[in-house]
């Protein structure tokens, strides 16, 4: 079984409606094969509702996450690798969900990868993927983690940390000052 599928709509951009184009730091073409790149969307949901609003998305070519990850403090970086050995094995879900869900990528995602809660039961989750061209790759990835989650991790970086990840949104997210203040809070986390 080749363990990639065509970019389904939920990684699509919600700007363009499409597959991501660009590296939101760089600006190289996502599209073309060979080119590895992870998509994050941070996403509210409305109990009750089939309404969802994206508080932010964007995709970043391998390269730049690499140079973004060498700027984080090596205990920061420590202190995601710890968290996630603890919280979970990847590679054992990733053999389990090939074997148990192929490649639907609503089972990859369904829960959350840190607390196992579902989806539904989560008011605000981040989603993940890890792409090559216009594929969708199941490497450890596609994932969904809670905001809940998200916010664990966030309270144990370093202030070096959180400070490269609030200069990320402040250079590529336009929004009014006050938006940006909440998306801060929400934390572009480096995977």
């Amino acid at each position: 079984m080749t363990d990639y599928i065509a970019i389904p709509e939920v990684f699509y951009s919600f700007a363009g409606g499409e597959p991501f184009q660009s590296c939101t730091v760089c600006s190289k073409n996502l599209l073309v094969n060979d080119t590895q790149y992870i998509i994050e969307k941070a996403i509210r949901q409305y109990p009750g509702y089939s309404a969802q609003d994206i508080i932010f998305e964007y995709a970043l070519c391998l390269p730049c996450l690499s140079r973004m990850r060498n700027e984080v403090s090596p205990d920061s970086a420590q202190i995601i690798t710890d968290y996630f050995n603890s919280a979970v094995d990847l590679p054992g879900r990733r053999e389990k969900l090939i074997r148990e869900a192929g490649l639907q990528v609503e089972k990859w995602i369904s829960h959350c990868l840190i607390t196992g809660v579902p989806s539904g039961n989560i008011a605000e989750y981040h989603l993940y993927a890890h792409c090559d061209g216009g594929d969708l790759l199941f490497s450890y990835l596609p994932y969904m983690i809670s905001r809940d989650a998200v916010e664990q991790i966030s309270l144990m970086l370093s202030s070096e940390t959180k400070d490269i990840i609030n200069g990320f949104i402040d250079q590529h997210f336009s929004f009014p000052p006050h938006l940006k203040e909440l998306l801060k809070k929400h934390n572009a986390l480096i995977t």
